[in-house]
Order: structure tokens, then C-alpha cells, then sequence
């Protein structure tokens, strides 16, 4: 019984190591805008729709003091991160992906600042929000760890504000 029950660990483990590898080897996605989740639960979004039972939905981050300003505070916090390849940046966006701890599993993650504001008024605006995105390449459950992610981010971010 003690050689099955090793077998079949080493398989399971297996089969994630080359989970984790394939994850690598995906081009990322690149977005114009803050994409929404999909129907599996390893991925969080603020443009999700905010149901009293989604699991996808996370509250953008606000900031004060100029969308610029906010998004080189949010790069110099992510390039700060273990594990974390910043992708792509533009004046009001970030891509990135991550690299989980245990198995190597790659993680997206994307940010635009949108100012708050009537679209005239926006300019002169000082204030606005962060929408923000994280999920798993492979796989159909991730414990919450892209949920817990942001938060700590959003966490971090409100400290250096």
C-alpha cells in the first residue's frame, strides 16, 4: 500500500512540475484594457462584475496625486517583489507575470489608472483608481493566492501614497 500511495505522489507531482513548466513557455497576453475573469476561480479583477457572489471581483486601488505619479509608485512596488517580471510598461499601464514559490506556475497580472472625474474634468483631477488583475495561467483553482496577492499589493501601495 506504502508503494501506491508514493506512486501516485510522485505523479501528482509530477504532473505539476510540468504544469509549471508549460505556464513558462505561454506568451502573455497583452491588454488594452483591465480583462474580466473567466468562469474558473484563479483569477481577480476590479472590472469584474461587483455580484454579491462573485469571487472574481476585488476593489481597485485608489491614489492620490496624479495618475503618472501613482503608476512609478506601483512599478518601483512591483519591481520590489520576488518573483515578479514587469512585461510591459506605458504611461498608464503595467504588465507583469510571476512566478509562484513551489512549483514555478506563472501568474499574469496587469494595472491601468483611470482618473475619476467627468471625461472633460479629467485632466484636472488629482485622484482616481488602479484597476488591477491577477490570474493563473494553468490550472482551475489557486487557494486565492492571486486574491491575497493584490491585496497585499493594494496593502503596500496605500503605505507609500
Amino acid at each position: 500500500m506504502l508503494f501506491w500511495g508514493a506512486s501516485l505522489l510522485a505523479m501528482v507531482v509530477g504532473g505539476l512540475y510540468w504544469l509549471a513548466h508549460l505556464s513558462t513557455g505561454l506568451t502573455p497576453p497583452f491588454w488594452e484594457t483591465v480583462p474580466v475573469c473567466g468562469v474558473t476561480p484563479n483569477c481577480v479583477s476590479s472590472k469584474s462584475p461587483a455580484t454579491a457572489a462573485s469571487r472574481f471581483r476585488i476593489d481597485p486601488i485608489p491614489f492620490h496625486g496624479g495618475a503618472p505619479e501613482a503608476m512609478r509608485a506601483l512599478e518601483a512596488l512591483l519591481r520590489a517583489t520576488p518573483g515578479l517580471e514587469i512585461v510591459t510598461v506605458g504611461p498608464s499601464s503595467i504588465q507583469a507575470r510571476l512566478h509562484s514559490n513551489f512549483f514555478g506556475f506563472m501568474d499574469d497580472l496587469f494595472f491601468r489608472a483611470e482618473l475619476a472625474g467627468i471625461s472633460g474634468q479629467a485632466a484636472q483631477t488629482k485622484e482616481g483608481v488602479i484597476h488591477c488583475y491577477s490570474a493563473s495561467r494553468v490550472g482551475h483553482w489557486d487557494f486565492g493566492a492571486n486574491r491575497r496577492r493584490l491585496e497585499r499589493i493594494a496593502a503596500q501601495f496605500a503605505a507609500v501614497q
